[in-house]
């Protein structure tokens, strides 16, 4: 096996021979550099400007100083500059600083004249470092002589504490890193609490849950209300979960969760050189992904535009690669050195495009946000990571990055797919930030390379939850089937080539940009390359989502994915075995604003009228004849007919203790109704807006509401027949709320399970058509049965194939989550809104609902 020098040295010597093959007579000149570059350490020694006294290498800074607590690493970055060219360089750290100090040095093979290097410095205090100051210097030598000033650098090490909370995510000194029984990499003592995002003072609360749970605050995302607790007592992965479970007691507490490492899906083969012509009928070469996906069709439609901004979630990026210094704006973070895998993804997504040089991207041109991850990769880091994106205007989010929770003889598939709920309420947040701020980002994410089921990867299997704006991207090889190594089922949306894990025929690869490397006497020399994994698959779908945007700059998230996932079936490769399609860059980006919906469409707004829905009511009415023009619109052959119910609650107290619930409680004030129809099917659009803005609200406070009985209602046929539905239309109801359901249980039904579950699951009985809770069921008897939300309510909507379309301002995260999967569970969506009726991404209701129904179309 090659080592990593032989691996340079080999690849340096195959640039060698093109140079010959391309000018024979610069053989000899290449000969002396090369004498000069590998006897550089004796003469540089006998150079006079190495004898002068001077120190031709300075630091930026040049002094170092900084507090890290016990257990965290740091990594940062200091600049070097040299007078002179500099090759076999050493570093050298004094020993006073070696226990919590090191030195990244792979691939510092030489200095250049008047370049500036950076070099990453990585500050790692383990568990029984004593704290106080550690101070020493780290400076450069060539052989025995000293070649810079000494960095002068000094750590002071404290000691974390219940009540002081440091902003920023913490990485974990490595000996707090071990092994799971998900043969996955984790923190041995430390687990991510995010708190409700009401909590009224949210510091004040993460001090008491520290405080009482003997649990060390050592780092936290603010914006998202995420702190990490370390917890020196947790000796043994049952001991962390013991503790996981008691924070899961506390109701403010919205997710407890291990921090399990994530890593890049790709395998790292070697390079080689770009030189295949162009054929989209039969893919091959160096560019087979680009081919197989019709780019070079797609690219006389749409190139892209620097307009579209991208945020690149990764490792290891050269933003003055020559193909990318134009795309990539800035790059954020530590730059740590993870074998060019951000370097690789960007050139994938966006490399510049004809400009006779080098690869091309997806996308030609766009503006690339970079953000360096560092070292390991846990759940702050990221989610920090993606506040930063949302904030920095990204509407494209590339995360070519993940964990699968394995399988084994002391794991569960109930125990898996709990460590993914919980990682993935922790990544989530960075999306919720999102909609929170009103900003619409369409997330990419690589499905994974374990050859698993996707529910069992995180963050991967987010598509489940935002099926509005997230995209998991398969992997496909040559031969247009699934790579050998791609995660799949149906939480994958679509698949891109990723290749094969082959490392002896690279070409089954894909060719990318590399970081460049340093050739001595001839300067910096732009590097490509082969990987092979989801990893290279996502950055695919970012590009065309790019080209997509810039041909359509005002389309949504959603309208975007529904190019692309519409534009991959169009194309017609679909994988074997799967559900989903490999993308069509052409047909993708010449997608057109419609929805492909029946003939026959009957939708009734269901509206609930409580106190608490005054100003999502007073949006509906200002937009429900824009809601209704515009699916007209979007829909041309399409008969709509519209109907509106409306509802509060049941008036009264109601006891349900007498059939076994706990629960007892007013529901609704004087003179509600739990259900009434205020305008049956018409395609008269006046008359059902003349009938919307006629409601009024009740006086009904904000609580568990009669939605069972609403939906159960729906799906009668006497009740159907009196709305009008008729027999081959395809049937919706679209509810706007901001609550739950009467109902004894709501954590019942879940798969998996609510993350966290409702603390409190049982909202009473819903008393039914007579109003009275009489402890029968409505299957025995319809007009005097109490209503179960999931086995009546639920139920009836699926057996008369009528679908939910749930529209949430409760601004919850338990009851979004909730009525997403109740939603799906009919065949619809759901989505969130504001408080006030606003839509995430500047969007309207119009264009929210437009959204939702791509989704079932």
């Amino acid at each position: 096996m090659l080592t990593e020098e032989n691996k340079v040295i080999a690849r340096r010597l195959r640039q060698t021979t093109r140079a010959v093959k391309a000018n024979p007579l610069s053989l000899l000149l290449i000969l002396v550099l090369l004498s000069s570059y590998i006897f550089g350490a004796s003469s540089a020694k006998a150079s006079p400007l190495f004898g002068n006294g001077k120190h031709p290498i300075s630091w930026k800074p040049d002094r170092l100083e900084l507090e890290v607590m016990q257990g965290v690493a740091q990594t940062l970055m200091v600049e070097m500059t040299s007078a002179v060219a500099v090759s076999s360089p050493t570093i050298f750290v004094t020993p006073s600083l070696t226990d919590v100090l090191s030195v990244y040095t792979e691939g510092l093979e030489s200095i250049p004249v008047g370049q500036t290097v950076r070099l990453p410095i990585t500050v790692q205090i383990p568990l029984d470092a004593h704290a106080g100051t550690y101070a020493g210097t780290i400076h450069i030598q060539n052989g025995n002589k000293t070649l810079s000033d000494p960095l002068q650098v000094k750590i002071r090490v404290i000691e974390p504490t219940s009540d002081s909370i440091p902003v920023g995510p913490a990485l974990p000194s490595s000996d707090r890193i071990g092994t799971s029984i998900f043969e996955t990499q984790y923190i041995i003592d430390e687990l991510v609490v995010g708190l409700a995002m009401d909590t009224p003072d949210p510091a004040q609360k993460i001090v008491e849950i520290a405080t009482s749970t003997n649990g060390l605050i050592i780092g936290s995302v603010p914006k998202v209300l995420l702190y990490q607790l370390r917890y020196p007592q947790a000796t043994s992965f049952e001991a962390l979960q013991a503790i996981q479970s008691q924070l899961r007691t506390d109701p403010a507490v919205e997710v407890a969760a291990i921090s399990h490492v994530m890593q890049p899906f790709v395998t790292y083969p070697d390079d080689t050189e770009y030189t295949d012509p162009w054929d989209e009928a039969h893919p091959a070469g160096d560019n087979w992904h680009l081919e197989t996906i019709k780019a070079p069709s797609a690219w006389d439609i749409q190139t892209g535009s620097s307009d579209v901004t991208i945020a690149i979630l990764d490792w290891d990026f050269d933003n003055l690669h020559s193909d990318l210094s134009g795309n990539i704006a800035k790059v954020t973070g530590t730059a740590t050195p993870h074998n060019g895998h951000g370097t690789h993804v960007s050139g994938l997504a966006c490399a510049e495009g004809n400009n006779n040089n080098g690869v091309t991207g997806v996308a030609w041109d766009c503006t690339i946000n970079a953000y360096d991850l560092g070292g390991p990769l846990f759940w702050p880091t990221l989610v920090d990571n993606m506040v930063k994106a949302v904030d920095d205007g990204a509407r494209i989010a590339n995360m070519s990055l993940g964990i699968t929770m394995k399988g084994g003889l002391f794991t569960t598939e109930e125990h898996r797919l709990q460590q993914v709920a919980d990682a993935n309420n922790i990544v989530k947040r960075g999306m919720l930030y999102a909609q929170q701020q009103g900003k619409d980002v369409l997330w990419v994410i690589a499905a994974g390379n374990d050859n698993e089921d996707t529910k069992f990867t995180t963050p991967a299997s987010l598509s489940e939850q935002f099926p509005l704006n997230v995209i998991t991207v398969g992997a496909s090889n040559q031969a247009n089937e699934l790579s050998n190594f791609s995660n799949h089922g149906p939480l994958v949306t679509v698949a891109a080539p990723g290749g094969q894990s082959n490392w002896f025929f690279p070409t089954e690869q894909l060719f990318s940009t590399l970081p460049r490397s340093y050739w001595p006497f001839f300067g910096y020399s732009d590097q490509y390359g082969w990987m092979a994994g989801t990893s290279m698959a996502a950055p695919q779908v970012t590009g065309l989502a790019t080209l997509v945007l810039s041909e359509h700059p005002d389309f949504t998230s959603s309208e975007i994915k529904e190019c692309i996932v519409s534009g991959a079936i169009a194309g017609g490769l679909q994988i074997p075995g799967e559900e989903f399609y490999i993308i069509n860059a052409e047909k993708a980006v010449a997608c057109e604003d419609t929805i492909d919906l029946p003939d026959e469409v009957d939708i009734v707004f269901a509206l609930d009228l409580t106190g608490s829905m005054g100003q999502e009511l007073a949006r509906v009415k200002a937009e429900v004849a824009e809601i209704m023009q515009s699916l007209e619109a979007l829909a041309p052959g399409t008969d709509f007919h519209f109907a509106v119910v409306s509802y509060e609650d049941y008036a009264g107290a109601f006891d349900s203790r007498t059939c076994g619930s706990r629960y007892r409680s007013t529901y609704g004030a004087s003179g509600d109704e739990s259900f009434r129809i205020d305008q049956p099917m018409t395609d008269d659009i006046d008359a059902v807006g003349g009938v919307v803005n006629g409601l009024t609200l009740g006086s009904g406070s904000d609580g568990p509401e009669s939605y069972a009985r609403v939906f159960w209602e729906i799906g009668q046929v006497d009740t159907g027949a009196t709305l009008g539905f008729r027999a081959d239309a395809l049937k919706l109801v679209v509810n706007f709320g901001d609550n739950i359901p009467h109902d004894t249980n709501l954590n019942e039904g879940f798969e998996p399970p609510l993350t966290p579950p409702f603390g409190q699951a049982d909202f009473g009985i819903d008393p039914g058509r007579d109003n009275d809770i009489d402890c029968s069921s409505v299957e025995g008897d319809p007009n005097n049965g109490d209503i179960d939300f999931q086995a009546d309510a639920l139920q009836a909507l699926i057996d008369q194939d009528i679908r939910l379309l749930y529209i949430d301002s409760s601004e919850d995260t338990s009851f979004i989550q909730a009525w997403q999967f109740w939603a799906s569970q009919t065949g619809g969506a759901s989505a969130a809104i504001a408080r006030d009726g606003t839509v995430p991404g500047d969007l309207d209701l119009a264009g929210l609902i437009a959204d939702l129904l791509r989704l079932i179309e």
